[in-house]
């Protein structure tokens, strides 16, 4: 396993506001719904977990960013009217128990791999359709992208996870970050 310094400095850029408390394997696996309404503006590990489980359901969030926002709530109503209970509400607790019949983990630890960050990577996408028909492939433009796309969420979401790693800090110690647990993801991790 290589331990990549400048890839970790790349990822722990900036993590974006996180609801006061953690954000971490455990924070996210073991929320739960009090009832009390999700910051629209703010990663919240409840939150993050109402999205993991709703993509498992196949109601999707859009992409996974940890902020209560719109595709999260349309994505709730759709999910609580296709379980024939009242939508009038993003999150209840009838929703809640219907959603969490999914026990697994929301998140698991990840191990980077070579493969993960050696790229090829494009220095600027191009904007214009027509500037595209001369690259040899059209890759992403950084490991940060590459990761969060891997794993169907935000790069700032991932910058948040990374930069919470309780060992992010010693680079030469551990090269691990937080991922969405599903089976495409057990596959490949080492």
């Amino acid at each position: 396993m290589i331990r990549l310094l400048a890839l970790l400095a790349i990822l722990t850029g900036f993590a974006g506001r996180v609801v006061a408390g953690e954000l971490d394997l455990a924070a996210v696996n073991s929320a739960q719904f009090t009832g009390k309404a999700q910051p629209d503006d703010k990663i919240a590990p409840l939150t993050v977990k109402v999205q993991v489980l709703l993509d498992r359901a196949h109601f999707s969030p859009g992409e996974i960013d940890g902020k209560f926002g719109e595709n999260v709530q349309k994505a709730l109503r759709a999910f609580a009217e296709a379980q024939g209970l009242p939508a009038d509400k993003p999150l209840t607790s009838e929703i809640w128990s219907k959603l969490a019949v999914d026990e697994k983990p929301a998140l698991t630890e990840y191990i980077l791999t070579e493969a993960d960050t050696k790229g090829p990577f494009l220095e600027k996408l191009p904007a214009k359709m027509e500037d595209m028909k001369g690259l040899k492939a059209l890759s992403y433009t950084s490991a940060r992208e590459a990761l969060a796309e891997k794993f169907h969420m935000s790069e700032t979401l991932l910058s948040a996870l990374i930069q919470l790693y309780p060992y992010i800090g010693f680079p030469r110690i551990a090269n691990a970050i937080y991922a969405i647990k599903d089976a495409k993801i057990e596959k490949d991790v080492h």
